[in-house]
């Protein structure tokens, strides 16, 4: 019976020892150098989580990724930053915010430009494509109204996942400790408060224009009620032709009804002009 039980423990080892060599160890998967990539950039605010729209923000290629001889994949400077240490691209330096402003400075100092600057949309987003597999630095260009600068990031195309897999296309949320509304501290120029004084002397004007266009509209409403109360001239004349007897045609006088008339649409036009005056006095802007 023991020889038996022994029989069946070896014959499972011997199973599992040949499974064992079947199956290899999960690799991580090798970077394809031939696809390209996108890093779509999310800017908020901090508190609120409110999209920061406005400003650009620039995309910097540092490295790119070739493969060795034996069919690893490195990465190697681009010829910008060929005078960069070589241990700033290792995985623990990538991963330092200390690494990022380093690059930062040097391309301050160098004046590097740019591989591609976008302006951050309505959204937040700035999104960057057709890139090539290597490591990238995104700063801020110029800051959204309002806002200070994000602060510069570093990103690799493609993403390495904690599983091995890799991501082509990129979401990126940096970190906004800079992004933060800026309240105004600025006192107002000489340019600014010599455009204030003017703006005071034009409604001023504007008011002494409207006190005389007052007082010419009260005059002309004079007239009109002087000529209402004046009596209307009438004809005593017949009509030649007329057969009645004792008849008379009495004729009005056109003109002065016409007048009445002109001179009621005169004041109606001017006070709807005043009207409007008086509004736009009141909204300076």
């Amino acid at each position: 019976m023991n020889k038996l039980v022994n029989k069946i423990i070896s014959a499972v080892m011997s199973a599992l020892l040949v499974l064992g060599t079947a199956l290899p160890a999960c690799a991580d998967e090798l970077i394809d150098i031939n696809k390209t990539g996108s890093v779509t950039v999310t800017i908020q605010e901090n508190d609120t989580k409110n999209p920061i729209s406005g400003g650009s923000v620039g995309i910097y290629q540092i490295a790119e990724v070739v493969i060795t001889d034996n069919g690893d994949n490195i990465y190697e400077y681009t010829k910008s930053f060929a005078s960069c240490e070589e241990d700033l691209l290792s995985e623990d330096k990538l991963s330092s915010a200390s690494t990022a402003v380093t690059f930062a400075e040097y391309i301050e100092a160098n004046k590097i430009e740019p591989e591609q600057t976008k302006d951050v949309s309505f959204d937040g987003t700035a999104v960057f494509s057709d890139l090539t597999c290597g490591v990238y630095m995104v700063g801020q260009i110029k800051n959204a109204s309002g806002y200070e600068a994000i602060k510069s990031f570093l990103v690799t195309v493609p993403y390495r996942n904690s599983d091995g897999s890799l991501t082509y296309d990129v979401d990126a949320a940096p970190k906004t400790e800079g992004a933060t509304a800026v309240p105004s501290t600025e006192t107002p120029t000489e340019t600014e408060k010599e455009k204030e004084e003017e703006l005071k002397e034009e409604l001023e004007e504007e008011e002494e224009e409207l006190e005389e266009e007052e007082e010419e509209l009260e005059e002309l409403e004079e007239e009109l009620e002087n000529e209402e109360e004046s009596p209307t001239p009438v004809s005593t004349e017949e009509e030649p032709g007329s057969t009645g007897e004792g008849s008379k045609n009495v004729q009005t006088n056109d003109n002065s009804y016409m007048l009445i008339f002109a001179g009621l649409g005169i004041i109606l036009i001017i006070g709807a002009f005043l009207l409007l005056r008086r509004r736009k006095g009141a909204d300076p802007s």
